[in-house]
């Protein structure tokens, strides 16, 4: 399929510093570790037509700590119950 416009789905995605999107590298039926598949998840609900954005600089350093911390925190809590 060429690629115009009209088939470009990534014309609806747009910026955000808070996105409700992440962009992730996937394999699907491809066992060539040099080709993957670049996929978009939502990471929260989103309306139907609603806004879909990501983060042009991906996931950084800081955010898989904070992640790490985050999570780490919600065992803790979870372990006081």
């Amino acid at each position: 399929m060429p690629i115009t416009l009209e088939t470009q789905f990534t014309r609806f995605l747009n910026h955000s510093c808070e996105p409700n999107c992440m962009v992730t590298l996937c394999y699907i039926n491809e066992g060539d570790k040099d080709k993957p598949l670049v996929t978009i998840f939502t990471q929260q609900d989103v309306e139907p037509w609603g806004e879909l954005s990501f983060c042009y600089s991906g996931i950084t350093d800081e955010d898989i700590a904070v992640s790490i911390i985050f999570v780490r925190a919600l065992k803790l809590r979870y372990l006081t119950f």
